[in-house]
């Protein structure tokens, strides 16, 4: 009887298996449907420092250590990052100059000089909203 339990045994693993393979390759194969455009802006210019980057950067090409110098509170690692997402996104261009020692600089692209005027229209968004959003916070403080 002990064999038949072993043999029932490797059936059910090898019935485990299989049916995981199958589920796993159903899903691997499917393609995520379309982002909708806020959700593809908001991938590209959401979190905390990539605005200030791309502020900086509209004013005019920088090296690294400017940037860094320019955003305060933003850590190397923090600052390479997004520098890396915002390349890798076509926003920021980076140039390697073969000066000794050498020099990286990082500009604008114009896809992301395209995104100038939505950031100029969150900015005056948050101006005009930050006093309501203060005396909201205020509000549910006292509670």
């Amino acid at each position: 009887m002990e064999g038949a339990d072993g043999y029932a045994g490797k059936v059910k693993r090898w019935h485990e298996i299989t049916t995981w393979y199958i589920l796993w390759t159903q899903v691997s194969t499917m393609k995520s449907p379309p982002l909708c455009p806020v959700e593809t802006t908001v991938r590209i210019v959401g979190g905390r420092w990539k605005a200030a980057v791309l502020e900086q950067l509209f004013r005019d090409a920088q090296r690294f250590s400017e940037l860094k110098r320019a955003i305060p509170g933003i850590t190397q690692r923090t600052l390479s990052q997004q520098l890396r997402e915002l390349q890798t996104a076509g926003i920021v261009d980076r140039t390697v100059h073969p000066d000794m020692p050498p020099r990286v600089v990082y500009a604008i692209t114009p896809l992301g000089e395209s995104l100038r005027p939505l950031l100029d229209a969150m900015c005056r968004w948050g101006k005009s909203h930050s006093a309501a959003m203060a005396l909201k916070k205020i509000r549910a403080s006292d509670r």
